[in-house]
């Protein structure tokens, strides 16, 4: 049950997560890193990112290693935001709801998961590597885009 809350959870928080982005202008951000990333990028790349989290509430246990790997996905993005503002000492637009939104979630559901044995060890590690592939695929994009 805790999964499943968590999972419902997770679709606001990622709206959450997106507007502080917009607002911050995560974009501009962006650019400063790899030049060209548009504002139909950051949009396109954000639909899939509420659509995935809803299809995982949707699913929940009937597909455990996919909606599991949506709190690889929330800590691996919330690393995403952390490391550039350490290493910068800038903001990362998104920083905020990541710290207190992304990593609470994503270790509460681990933990929920682990706990209650609803997911093997084994599980958990094919999760945060579907976790990362989900994270990989807008900076593939952005590779392909600029070669």
């Amino acid at each position: 049950m805790v999964h499943q809350t968590l999972l419902i959870i997770t679709i606001p928080a990622v709206i959450i997560h997106i507007a502080e982005e917009y607002k911050y202008d995560w974009v501009l951000w962006a650019n400063e890193f790899i030049s060209g990333v548009s504002v139909k990028q950051f949009i396109i790349i954000n639909i899939l990112f509420v659509l995935l989290c809803t299809m995982a509430a949707l699913l929940n246990d009937s597909a455990i290693l996919f909606s599991s790997s949506i709190f690889s996905l929330l800590l691996i993005n919330s690393l995403v935001h952390i490391a550039p503002t350490i290493k910068q000492k800038k903001y990362s637009p998104g920083l905020f709801s990541a710290i207190f939104l992304f990593i609470p979630i994503g270790i509460i559901g681990y933990n929920n998961l682990l706990q209650n044995a609803s997911i093997s060890f084994g599980d958990f590690a094919w999760s945060i590597m579907i976790g990362m592939f989900w994270m990989s695929v807008p900076f593939f994009y952005q590779i392909i885009r600029v070669t």
